[in-house]
């Protein structure tokens, strides 16, 4: 998930990067045509419209896909920070379990030695 939320992240910088150059691109297109008397008929700058159009709704569609990344990975590590806590819980569980299982076991051994003992003194 993070590689990919990094592959979006370089990508729509890399598409920021590009819109900015045509932007750039078309106002020096535009000063151009404001200072040279040419006779286009602005289809240059329709192109470079249609472009840099075209370059911004990827960025916003790049956007809103990092945006769900970003929410799904902070769903992950909640799901992860909440499993952690299960997990240690269960550890300390099982530990009292040890902890009582070897008192218990001790206690059946003095109670067995007990016994013997009294059998041997019956004998």
């Amino acid at each position: 998930e993070k590689v990919e939320i990094e592959r979006l992240k370089m990508l729509i910088f890399e598409k920021d990067s590009e819109l900015a150059a045509v932007k750039a691109s078309m106002n020096d297109t535009d000063g151009l045509n404001d200072t040279e008397d040419n006779d286009s008929d602005g289809e240059g700058t329709g192109d470079s419209n249609n472009k840099v159009k075209a370059a911004e709704a990827k960025v916003r569609k790049l956007t809103e896909i990092l945006r769900i990344k970003d929410t799904q990975l902070e769903e992950k590590q909640k799901e992860v920070s909440t499993l952690a806590s299960e997990l240690s819980s269960a550890q300390k569980s099982l530990e009292d379990t040890k902890a009582k299982l070897a008192e218990t076991l001790l206690e059946l051994e003095e109670s067995n030695q007990k016994y013997e003992s009294a059998q041997g003194q019956e004998e």
